[in-house]
This record gives C-alpha cells, structure tokens and sequence, in this order.
C-alpha cells in the first residue's frame, strides 16, 4: 500500500478493496472530519452497521 500522504488535500481518494484489504486501517489515519465511512452511514440509520443495505435508495 505505498505511501498516500502527499495525495491527500483538496482530492477525493477512494479506498476499494476486498474484506480485510485494510482500507478501514488506511483510512484511520486520516482525521475523522475527512473521512465518509459507508459503515458509519449505516450504523446512524439502522443502529447496525453491518446491515448491508443500500442506503442511497
């Protein structure tokens, strides 16, 4: 995963991958107000984030 610090700034960097590629884990490293988290959409709306439904209906 090389070094993607010099990207960040006034960009939109997308993290896809396979389960346990650790996009979570890159993505922390990040501050919380730059991050959208899809788990985190879910767990507001469903108070489980590991119910996979599409919340963009």
């Amino acid at each position: 995963m090389g070094n993607l610090g010099h990207h960040v700034g006034r960009c939109l960097v997308v993290l896809i991958g396979a389960s346990g590629a650790r996009k979570s884990t890159l993505a922390g490293t990040w501050p919380a107000l730059q991050v959208l988290s899809l788990d985190a959409m879910r767990e507001a709306v469903s108070d489980d984030f590991s119910v996979k439904f599409s919340v963009l209906k």
